[in-house]
Order: structure tokens, then sequence, then C-alpha cells
């Protein structure tokens, strides 16, 4: 299976993401904006890591999974 281009580049900025706001947390994991900002970042990490999956799914299956997790982290207005 032949991955794209853009699902690698949007799985390895998940993983950027994913790895800074663990950073985050650890600096100081007392300190409350140390603690949002590291819950924003795994949320856009989580995000992110589902735009990757999508961008190849080809069934309903295989994009039921990415769905669900964009659906709990976007909010519509």
């Amino acid at each position: 299976m032949n991955l794209p281009i853009l699902q690698i580049a949007a799985w390895f900025v998940a993983l950027v993401e994913f790895s800074t706001g663990l950073y985050v947390l650890l600096i100081n994991v007392w300190h409350n904006a140390n603690r949002h900002v590291s819950a924003l970042l795994l949320l856009i990490a989580a995000n992110t890591f589902a735009v990757g999956m999508l961008m190849t799914a080809s069934t309903v299956q295989e994009a039921s999974l990415p769905l669900i997790i964009q659906a709990m982290t976007t909010r519509s207005p």
C-alpha cells in the first residue's frame, strides 16, 4: 500500500504536536497554563492524526474511526 506524501506529512505533524504536548506537560505539571496548553496540543494532535487517516479511506468502514475522532475533537458553533 502506497501512502501519499500528504498523509505522511499529516502523521509527522501529529507526532510533533504530540511530543510537544507531552514536553510542555512535563516541564511543570502543577502549573495550570502548562496543563491547558498541553491538553490543547494533544487534542490538535489527535485531530491531525484523524485527518491523516481519512486521506486514504476508500470505504465507509475505513472512514468511520477518523470521523468519530474528528467529531470528538472539533466543535461546531
